[in-house]
């Protein structure tokens, strides 16, 4: 298991991104070039780690920021695309990923399957700004646990973060 502290993660295109301390930004030069960033900060209070995928690094900073107000949860890492997602979630295993549908290399119904397949035991929220009830059917059946709007992640994350772990508490404590 990797010490606290901060961590960056190159990709490929020897790109990187560090997260922050304080509001989990991420800085891209070229929203075009894939990279990949982690954080780790050590915040007992916070059990459920939580890794956020998207590839528009605006809607990447709103859902780091979303969150970082949420006090039961533990951002670990951010991806801009399935495969970084996947990366990610086999080494931090994370309980929450929440993730984009529409991205570049794997998109997200094809990265909640091989998620789930990876790492049972983490919980995928898609997050998109499509809702058609056949494409949630879709997310659903390769193992996603929610589906919210981005729209309405700010709103709803509080809820499903409460349906999928109760008060906060996750069934495995490192």
């Amino acid at each position: 298991m990797l010490k606290p502290g901060r961590y960056s993660i190159t990709s490929r295109s020897k790109k990187n991104m560090l997260l922050p301390n304080s509001n989990c930004a991420v800085d891209h030069k070229d929203p075009g070039v894939s990279g990949m960033a982690v954080h780790i900060e050590e915040i007992r209070s916070k059990d459920i780690r939580t890794i956020v995928v998207d590839d528009s690094p605006a809607a990447l900073r709103a859902m780091c920021s979303v969150v970082a107000r949420q006090p039961e949860l533990r951002f670990v890492g951010a991806a801009s695309n399935g495969k970084e997602a996947l990366a990610l979630a086999r080494i931090f295993q994370p309980e929450l990923i929440l993730l984009d549908l529409e991205m570049p290399v794997m998109d997200g119904i094809e990265a909640t399957d091989c998620i789930r397949r990876d790492c049972p035991t983490a919980r995928v929220v898609i997050v998109t700004v499509h809702n058609s009830q056949e494409l949630q059917k879709r997310c659903y059946e390769r193992g996603a646990s929610a589906f919210i709007s981005k729209d309405a992640l700010k709103d709803e994350l509080p809820g499903v973060v409460l349906k999928l772990f109760g008060n906060g508490a996750c069934a495995r404590k490192d």
